[in-house]
């Protein structure tokens, strides 16, 4: 009995024995295993590391997820920063068709502030250049234009299109044109504006065709541009400093948390009618290296004021974006816009300083507005930012007072606070002057040289290709363009057939 007992006790102590030593030994593989992977200083590493066997290949681990995602986030908590990255990786850049990428962005309706060009608010200019992220280039309170200009050549053929914009000016006057009366008084009983701003139109597109054949012979781009009338263009974004508005928890998704109802950027969307636009099949060239420093103002530009504050408001809408004119067609970049639209009774209703501050927004957020549609036509977006800046010059007039507005877009990631995206878009607005004083027994006097000299250099002003950069990265093929597919050899049977005799 004593021996039976002795026996089961020194089994006992072996399987103890056993499963130390095995536990050991796993301790042991594990510290070896652990002692490859782990990163230590290079006067420790050679020390720690002798004595490893090596005849077994290291095992992989899976990476560890950073805190934030790669970029710069700025004032971002790390749940909005990886919603953003998702988008952006995930979503968008999952997408290679222009059709679908703009789908994506518009195919549903929010609540977003509305931006329109014509905003009768006071002191609206420094708001605008707030939503839109832009520096006003001026020195001393003057207008300066991008110098760009200056390397247009318009001295061959001056004085042959000033001779015709003469010419079309003054069989313009002689014709009268009493018959839009009827047709103007015909839409809601204001016959003396809407008369005043058809023959605007029409002079101004007689102006435009004066110019734009007769130089067409030395300029190839103006050759094979379209001209279209009465274009909407249309574009939404996202911007950063206004606070999103409140949405009930009972509306809220289950899959989104509360921290992304609370972002501190907001959607505006803006939308206007273009009388005449010029496009080309390349775009303008930049005016200014994105690397200047009115380029990386943007901790300028962040909007001090709540919307609400200074009149606007917000409305549910249908997000839409749109250049003005079909996806796929050859001539997809905008080169000169023309607006016919008048502010002539705010001028005489509230003076001549809350004038020239809306119309000098009306060209700005034009410009601007055309700039970003375009960018999205070429697969950018808010989460696939610019990789070359666009461009665009507009013009406002009525036949006679012209203003010109030029416009760089840097950045489409407006949504961004200026610590985590410093750049910043820049815009010229030149003053209100006349093209002409008027006209004598049916001849024109006063001809302004100057007004005449910048509407020729911006009409004149060649598209570049911007040193070979491709101007579509992010786009597969563009919408319009029909697939090709690959060719099948047909293979043809020949059988002698014999018939009946």
């Amino acid at each position: 009995m004593a021996a039976l007992s002795r026996v089961r006790h020194m089994k006992s102590k072996y399987c103890i024995f056993q499963a130390i030593f095995t536990s050991s030994k796993w301790r042991c593989q594990f510290a070896t295993e652990a002692a490859r992977k782990i990163d230590l200083p290079s006067d420790l590493k050679d020390d720690a590391q002798e004595g490893l066997p090596d005849d077994k290949p290291e095992k992989g681990y899976p990476a560890v997820k950073p805190w934030m995602p790669p970029g710069s986030w700025g004032e971002m908590t790390r749940q909005q920063a990886w919603f953003w990255h998702r988008g952006e990786i995930n979503h968008m850049g999952r997408i290679t068709h222009v059709k679908e990428k703009i789908k994506f962005l518009t195919d549903k309706q929010m609540v977003a502030w509305k931006f329109p060009p014509i905003n009768i608010q006071p002191n609206v200019l420094k708001y605008q250049l707030e939503v839109t992220n832009t520096i006003l280039a001026s020195k001393d309170d003057k207008y300066l234009k991008p110098e760009i200009y200056q390397s247009v050549d318009i001295k061959t053929d001056y004085e042959e299109l000033k001779k015709l914009c003469i010419e079309a000016i003054e069989i313009e006057h002689a014709l009268h044109r009493d018959k839009l009366k009827y047709l103007a008084a015909a839409k809601d009983g204001r016959a003396k504006s809407w008369h005043a701003l058809l023959r605007g139109r029409l002079l101004t597109q007689t102006i435009l065709n004066a110019i734009m054949s007769g130089a067409s012979r030395n300029h190839e781009h103006l050759q094979s541009c379209s001209v279209d009338k009465e274009v909407t263009v249309a574009a939404c974004f996202q911007r950063n400093g206004v606070k999103r508005p409140w949405v009930p928890v009972s509306r809220r998704s289950p899959d989104l948390s509360k921290e992304l109802y609370l972002q501190n950027n907001a959607m505006f969307q803006g939308k206007h009618v273009v009388d005449f636009q010029v496009r080309t099949s390349l775009p303008l060239p930049q005016f200014i290296s994105p690397d200047h420093e009115m380029c990386m103002q943007a901790d300028k530009c962040v909007p001090q004021y709540n919307p609400k504050v200074l009149g606007q408001f917000r409305e549910l809408t249908q997000l839409e974006i749109t250049s003005g004119f079909n996806l796929g067609s050859p001539n997809e970049f905008t080169h000169t816009s023309v607006v016919c639209e008048q502010l002539g009774r705010l001028r005489l209703v509230s003076g001549e300083e809350h004038w020239e501050q809306s119309h000098a927004g009306y060209g700005l957020v034009t410009s601007f507005l055309s700039c970003v549609a375009q960018a999205h036509v070429q697969g950018f977006n808010m989460f696939q930012d610019l990789v070359y800046p666009f461009t665009a010059q507009t013009i406002h007039t009525d036949g006679r007072t012209f203003r010109f507005s030029m416009f760089q877009l840097n950045s489409l990631k407006l949504w961004k606070d200026p610590k985590a995206s410093p750049a910043s878009n820049v815009a010229w607005i030149s003053p209100a002057d006349n093209l002409y004083e008027g006209l004598t027994d049916d001849r024109v006097i006063g001809f302004n040289d100057e007004v005449f000299q910048r509407l020729c250099q911006c009409l004149l002003l060649k598209p570049s290709s911007r040193d070979g950069i491709k101007l579509n990265p992010n786009v597969k093929y563009k919408a319009g363009t029909p697939k090709i597919l690959k060719s099948v050899k047909k293979v043809e049977i020949e059988e002698e057939v014999v018939y009946d005799r």
